[in-house]
């Protein structure tokens, strides 16, 4: 398995839920910086998606990459391939 795809999934949740656990917690430059981040990590997990829609041909992957898509604050449908 790749290493770097799993840190930058495991970054993504990670940073995904940041954002969106403690919305009153965060300073507009932080929440922008954490954004940023978050946009970066799902433009990388779209970018490694197949033809079938599948990350990296593995299930686990593509159910971890989708979770972080659907719960990005931006909205699922902000991601470009």
């Amino acid at each position: 398995m790749n290493q770097h795809a799993m840190a930058v999934l495991f970054a993504t949740l990670i940073s995904t839920g940041s954002a969106t656990a403690a919305p009153g917690d965060m300073s507009p430059p932080l929440r922008a910086k954490a954004q940023q981040a978050i946009d970066s990590g799902i433009k990388f997990l779209v970018s490694k998606q197949a033809a079938n829609g599948s990350v990296l041909n593995s299930a686990g992957l593509t159910a971890l990459s989708l979770t972080a898509i659907l719960q990005n604050p931006s909205g699922p449908g902000k991601v470009d391939k």
